[in-house]
């Protein structure tokens, strides 16, 4: 049996433990804040205790877990780099957005909220740069598509699904309302903006990263590795306002040097992060040998 990252359902755990079925967490990480690290989790560690093998994404989960006296762990990595390596790889092209991008810089806003596209709002108001700007909504309501449409409106707004002309000249937005393309849609990005970041906290960095450009996200990206360590090497940015983004978009925009150096090591950090399924999958033939 297979748990990936925070999938502590103990009832399941014991079962498994009792019958002698092997358990396998995959990509967790751990933090000291978590209640198997309290002097009162000491029930919670024992639980956990009582998987087979655990992979964790960083060595600070292991030592984490030998405070416990859990031994039987070792640093993997995320399996979703593998993952969104593999996407990358896979040949789907849209040549909507090829036609509408062009020659275009462009920016795709993935997963956004609200808060994200009123920041997209006045960077397209107060950006010197030429771009355009594709935007793909975590929710596609009819209700939240309409007010998005309203609210760029001067900048002649278009719906992918509505789109019957290959003459997108007046058009500098492009909503996706539909699901199911965003992973391979940022292989058409100069730059990402990563919603979520002004709500419970952001969407999926990986999926942009993984074609070698900058991201940008909002301030509530502390819990997220990637995150951290995108920001640390200068491939991610994280702002809190529409003023701090606008700033770092420009100099992106603007300065070559600063953008090919924040785009390369956004697509090394990906490739040196691979490997975590491979670990992974010789773990469970060795279980089964």
């Amino acid at each position: 049996m297979i748990f990936v990252k925070y999938e502590f359902w103990y009832n399941y755990i014991d079962e498994l433990y009792r019958k002698k079925v092997p358990l396998i967490f995959v990509s967790v990480i751990f933090r000291p804040s978590q209640h198997f690290f309290k002097a009162w989790g000491k029930w919670f560690a024992r639980q956990l205790d009582k998987a087979t093998y655990l992979f964790v994404q960083d060595k600070k989960s292991v030592e984490l877990l030998d405070s416990i006296n859990i031994h039987h762990a070792e640093v993997s990595g995320d399996t979703r780099f593998d993952r969104v390596v593999q996407l990358s790889k896979e040949s789907v092209s849209f040549p909507i957005i090829e036609k509408f991008k062009e020659e275009s810089k462009l920016l795709i806003a993935g997963s956004s909220w609200q808060p994200d596209e009123n920041i997209l709002l006045e960077l397209l108001n107060k950006s010197k740069a030429d771009f355009k700007l594709i935007i793909a909504p975590h929710l596609i309501s009819k209700e939240h598509i309409e007010d998005i449409v309203k609210r760029f409106e001067k900048y002649n707004p278009i719906l992918y699904s509505n789109v019957s002309t290959a003459d997108f000249a007046k058009n500098r937005v492009l909503i996706i309302d539909s699901i199911g393309m965003l992973s391979h849609l940022y292989r058409y990005a100069d730059i990402a903006y990563i919603g979520g970041g002004f709500g419970v906290g952001i969407h999926n960095l990986l999926e942009a990263s993984t074609y070698g450009i900058p991201v940008l996200y909002g301030p509530n990206y502390k819990r997220f590795r990637e995150a951290n360590e995108l920001r640390d090497i200068g491939g991610g940015f994280p702002i809190s306002n529409t003023e701090e983004c606008l700033e770092i978009f420009e100099k992106l925009m603007i300065n070559n040097m600063f953008y090919e150096k924040s785009s390369t090591v956004s697509g090394d950090y990906i490739g040196k992060n691979t490997g975590a399924t491979l670990l992974v999958v010789d773990k469970i033939k060795e279980y089964l040998s």
